[in-house]
C-alpha cells in the first residue's frame, strides 16, 4: 500500500541491485561474486546473504557468466561489455516466499534447479528447448542493439565473437500461488512465459498476442500480470486481464 517499513544499506557490497529480492527479515537473496584464487577470475553466484554482508547460503555459480566482453580491436585494445539477456551468460533466480524454494538457473540452458532454503536440491525442471542459431543477419542487428556506433573494421571481428545462439532464459519469477513463471527467448525480439506448477510440471504457455505482441517487458505482480510504461514524467503500471487461468491466482 506504499507505507514505508524498512530500509538496509549495502555501502561495500558489489553489484547489490543484480536481481536482489529481499526474501525474510534481513535475509536478501542477489546475484553477486565470490573470489576465486590467484589464478582464476571472480565467481558469480547467486547466494543468500545478510544486511552484515555476510555469504549465508549460495544456490548456483558460474565461472563464465556476467559481462560479455567483445573486442574490437587489438588484445589490449577497447572492448564492448554488454549484459543484454540474448547473448550474455548470466544467472537467474526467484523466490517462493510461502514455502521458501528458490528456483536458480544459468539463462543459457533451460534447466531449473530448485532448492530448499538451506542449498539442498528439491527438484530440476527441464523443458524442451531448441537453440536458435545466429545467423549474420542476426549477428549485425545484436550488435547494432549492443553497439550502435561499432567502427565498421572493428564489425567483423566483433561477430566472430558473439555466440553461436541464443541464450534459452531472459528471466523467472514465482506467482502467489507458488506457480513459476519463466520468460523463454523464442528470437532476437520476442518471449513466451511458461508457467509450471508447484511439482515442476509445464501447465500453460502465454503467447504474444495483438493485445500484448511483445511479452519481453512483462512483469507480474501480485495477482496481476502487466507492464510498465513511461508517459511524460510519471511511470504507469498497466494491468492486463488473463482470462482461463484455472487454478492460478484467486
Amino acid at each position: 500500500d506504499g507505507q514505508f517499513i524498512n530500509e538496509w544499506k549495502f555501502p561495500s557490497f558489489r553489484n547489490f541491485y543484480l536481481r536482489t529480492q529481499v526474501i525474510a527479515e534481513d535475509r536478501f537473496l542477489t546475484v553477486s561474486y565470490r573470489e576465486g584464487t590467484d589464478v582464476q577470475k571472480p565467481i558469480r553466484v547467486s547466494a543468500l546473504i545478510n544486511s552484515e554482508e555476510e555469504f549465508l547460503t549460495q544456490y548456483y555459480e558460474d565461472r563464465n557468466a556476467g559481462i560479455l566482453r567483445i573486442q574490437t580491436g587489438q588484445q589490449e585494445g577497447p572492448a564492448i561489455v554488454s549484459t543484454n539477456p540474448l547473448i550474455a551468460a548470466d544467472i537467474h533466480h526467484t523466490s517462493d516466499r510461502e514455502s521458501g524454494t528458490i528456483f536458480v538457473c544459468s539463462n543459457r540452458e533451460y534447466v531449473i534447479t530448485a532448492k530448499n532454503p538451506d542449498g539442498t536440491t528439491r527438484m530440476v525442471i527441464h523443458n524442451a528447448y531448441e537453440k536458435i542459431g545466429l545467423d549474420e543477419a542476426a549477428k549485425d542487428n545484436i550488435l547494432q542493439l549492443i553497439a550502435p556506433r561499432l567502427p565498421p573494421e572493428a564489425r567483423l571481428s566483433a561477430k566472430e565473437q558473439l555466440p553461436p545462439a541464443l541464450n534459452a532464459i531472459w528471466g523467472m519469477t514465482v506467482l502467489p500461488n507458488g506457480y513459476l513463471a519463466v520468460k523463454r527467448i523464442t528470437g532476437l525480439e520476442s518471449v513466451e512465459i511458461d508457467l509450471f506448477d508447484r511439482e515442476g510440471r509445464l501447465i500453460s504457455t502465454i503467447l504474444p498476442s495483438p493485445d500484448i505482441p511483445d511479452l519481453r517487458d512483462v512483469i507480474f505482480f501480485e495477482n496481476t500480470i502487466g507492464v510498465i510504461l513511461e508517459e511524460e514524467e510519471k511511470n504507469l503500471f498497466v494491468e492486463y486481464k488473463v482470462k482461463n487461468f484455472e487454478g492460478i491466482g484467486d
